[in-house]
């Protein structure tokens, strides 16, 4: 944990975890023994502050706040045990698609534009055009549905206490938001994963999983960095990348997920700019935003 002196619901900074890890780790140790055997976290574990902090734009808008979410210290303590247990779970079975790049070992932003550059790079020395669709989707972390999410995980194996003490992680929640020294009455949270957990992304992850099943009968490529999307092809196949954009809508619509800020992006690759106009000429894009 980064050593930081921002406080949660439950008072208690990160740095004071740090410093007393000696003498707090034995029985820190027991209450989180315990409450993964009772199946239940003291109510201050499931309660966040929410902090607006200002994105761009006009600063009357509240759109324009991202919300962040401070949570117990000792309940994020005890979720990266219980988080690195489960990732271990999951890569080890292989149940998560390779194709996801956020929230996994050894893999960034970096690594998914490193992948999508060495594949556009040999369609470009091949001659072929490559069209790109960028999804961004709306709250995806708060849309999240808590009776499909438990019904995913139990799909990959998850049983007996984990899913349980997930459940009760999940179930009863609340937050308040914080500006200065004053502070909201609370309300519940009945959706979403808790953002500024550490297990939250990786519930996430698997709540969303499964995309990569919708492309399996459709000749794209495609890349996924936790809620974000990029699809691309060569430029004959364009047509796979409309029928995959209405797929994508259907999926998510399901799940209870708003599926983007706004019409998803385009950006179109070409060995030449001659090419491009050739190509581009055969095809309609007018449901399309292209960038040259």
């Amino acid at each position: 944990m980064k050593p930081t002196t921002s406080l949660g619901p439950d008072n208690i900074p990160n740095v004071l975890l740090k410093k007393c890890a000696n003498a707090l780790s034995v029985p820190l140790a027991h209450i989180f023994d315990t409450s993964f055997k009772d199946n239940t976290l003291p109510y201050c574990w499931k309660t966040a502050n929410v902090q607006p902090v200002f994105k761009k734009g006009c600063t009357n808008d509240p759109s324009n706040y991202r919300p962040i979410s401070l949570t117990s210290t000792c309940c994020r303590a005890m979720e990266r045990i219980v988080n690195n247990h489960l990732l271990n779970y999951l890569l080890e079975n292989q149940l998560i698609t390779r194709h996801q790049h956020g929230f996994m070992r050894k893999k960034s932003t970096c690594t998914n534009l490193l992948e999508c550059l060495h594949d556009w790079s040999v369609n470009i020395q091949s001659r072929n055009c490559t069209n790109v669709v960028y999804f961004d989707f709306k709250k995806a972390f708060d849309s999240v549905s808590h009776p499909k999410l438990l019904i995913k995980l139990k799909a990959y194996g998850l049983t007996g206490n984990l899913l349980a003490w997930i459940t009760d992680f999940l179930s009863n929640r609340s937050q308040c938001v914080k500006l200065g020294n004053s502070l909201s009455q609370p309300i519940s949270v009945m959706s979403g994963v808790p953002q500024g957990s550490v297990i939250g992304p990786t519930l996430f992850l698997l709540f969303v999983n499964d995309v990569i099943d919708i492309f399996d009968n459709l000749a794209v490529s495609f890349k996924l960095y936790a809620d974000d999307i990029k699809l691309y092809s060569c430029y004959n196949k364009l047509y796979k990348c409309h029928c995959t954009v209405d797929v994508i809508k259907h999926y998510f619509a399901n799940r209870v997920v708003n599926v983007w800020n706004s019409l998803p992006d385009t950006v179109v690759t070409a060995p030449s700019l001659l090419s491009f106009r050739h190509q581009l000429a055969k095809f309609d894009l007018s449901s399309f935003c292209v960038n040259f």
